[in-house]
């Protein structure tokens, strides 16, 4: 962990290719993850849980939710270790009882790709869902959204080692 006020600056000699090995964290987002699973991250909102495990990791993100690299899940292979933004997104799924929508997102919801299960199908690792401000996994097939928009972004280290 890391404390201290200040500031520095890097610069580098030429832009580093998106998809440079050393870039992508992703592993380290779920290892971050893993050890607050059950836990409350920051205040328990949504977005602190993303956060912080890209700060741990010294990632390189723009706040508010520019979190790495923007993915087209259409085209793009979707890791877990990724991290997903919603907005007003509904889902709409058939059960044996009937239909159950689920609104994510009223407006904003953040979550971390915990467990890819197929295309537009995830485990999500988040906070702050139904009222439960701990870290918890929850299924999510997207292939089912009926409203709403939604970015899934990749993360990447600020620096690499060479």
């Amino acid at each position: 962990k890391y404390n201290g006020i200040g500031f520095t600056e890097v610069r580098a000699g030429a832009k580093l290719p998106a998809d440079y090995r050393g870039l992508h964290i992703n592993r380290k987002i779920i290892d971050f993850v893993d050890s607050v699973m059950g836990q409350k991250v920051g205040t328990g909102e949504c977005w602190d849980l993303a956060q912080e495990a890209l700060e741990h990791n010294l990632a390189d993100w723009e706040r508010p939710v520019t979190y790495g690299r923007l993915l087209d899940p259409q085209k793009d292979t979707v890791l877990p270790g990724d991290i997903i933004q919603f907005k007003r997104v509904t889902i709409m799924t058939k059960t044996e009882q009937g239909t159950r929508i689920e609104t994510v997102g009223s407006p904003d919801h953040t979550a971390v790709v915990y467990e890819v299960k197929g295309k537009l199908h995830y485990m999500l690792a988040h906070q702050n869902i139904g009222g439960v401000r701990k870290v918890m996994v929850t299924e999510m097939n997207l292939g089912n959204m009926t409203a709403g928009q939604y970015w899934i972004w990749r993360p990447s280290a600020a620096a690499v080692k060479r």
